[in-house]
Formats: C-alpha cells, sequence, structure tokens
C-alpha cells in the first residue's frame, strides 16, 4: 500500500497462481493472506478518520456489475477474483461494504476499452468499479485502445479514458 496523497492510500493484491488454477488458467486467485492484509489495511485506515483507498487488481471482483465476457471468462470460470472459490469469491465486495474508505477499485483482465455502459459502475453511492482498458495493440479485443487517468483534488477525485487512437485524448468519464 502506498500514501499518495494526505489520507488517500493506493492498494494493490495479486494473484498468487499463475497457469495452474484447477479450472481455468486465467483465473485470478487472490489466497487468505492477501484478503487477511487487505481487511487489516482497510480497518487501520477508515473513513471516519478521511482516509480514502483506491484498489487495484488485475481481475474485478465479483459483485462489480462491470461488463464481462460471457463466452470467455463467465464460461471459464475465471471473470472475477476467486471465480471458482465458493469460500472467498464474495469477501471482496463484502469488506467493500463493511469499510466506507473503500471508494473505488480498478481493474483490467477483459482487454475492452471504455466504451461500454458498464465499464465504469457505482454502489451504495461511493463506490466505484472502474475497468481499465489497454494501451498494445495485441492485447485488445475490440478494437480500441484506451487506459484511464485518474486525477484528484480537494474536490475529489475524477476519472478520465485516455484514447490512443485520438493522440491522447482525454474524455472525463466520472
Amino acid at each position: 500500500a502506498t500514501e499518495i496523497a494526505d489520507k488517500t492510500l493506493c492498494v494493490g493484491m495479486s494473484t498468487v497462481r499463475f497457469r495452474d488454477a484447477v479450472w481455468s488458467s486465467h483465473e485470478v486467485y487472490v489466497d487468505q493472506e492477501q484478503i487477511d492484509w487487505f481487511e487489516k489495511t482497510l480497518k487501520e485506515h477508515p473513513a471516519s478518520d478521511g482516509w480514502k483507498v483506491l484498489v487495484f487488481t488485475h481481475a474485478p471482483i465479483m459483485g462489480s456489475g462491470l461488463t464481462v465476457l460471457q463466452g470467455v471468462h463467465v464460461k471459464n470460470g475465471c471473470a472475477w477474483i476467486n471465480h471458482t472459490d465458493e469460500k472467498t469469491r464474495r469477501i471482496f465486495y463484502a469488506l467493500c461494504v463493511e469499510h466506507r474508505c473503500v471508494k473505488a477499485w480498478f481493474s483490467g483482465h477483459f482487454h475492452l476499452s471504455h466504451d461500454y455502459p458498464e465499464s465504469i459502475t457505482t454502489r451504495r453511492q461511493r463506490l466505484a468499479f472502474v475497468q481499465v482498458g489497454v494501451i498494445g495493440e495485441k492485447s485488445q479485443r475490440d478494437g480500441r485502445r484506451q487506459t484511464r487517468l485518474v486525477r484528484g483534488d480537494a474536490a475529489g477525485l475524477r476519472i478520465y479514458t485516455v484514447d490512443h487512437h485520438a493522440g491522447g485524448a482525454e474524455r472525463l468519464d466520472m
């Protein structure tokens, strides 16, 4: 975790299984050690003390409402973090609900641009789930190369799309 501004924390979690998940070689699996660390970090940075937490993972969490590829990720059991683990796959959303300090969760995994209605979703009037696109031509799935840019100040956070087909033009999305 890294404090990037006053009481603004960036938190990242990563898969501990690469190409050896039981159901799909592309499932993103976060182990119990990271889950415990994440929960401890959230408890130590409460919203009541003014903390804002931004989370970054490769895949989104179940409950985010982001666009998924039914024929690729849902069918193969790798659409969300810990997709095939009945015990832990819902814990991430539950922690977001419990800890109001979580303001945004950024994830990629689907290799899609930001031009879909569910490329940003909001939950509970305070929590944004944000799909991030890709820069590389070989890694995109829909012919568009876009990335996210986050800017913040005392008024709050703003999330932009950077369109690499339009010379890096920025579009305010949220």
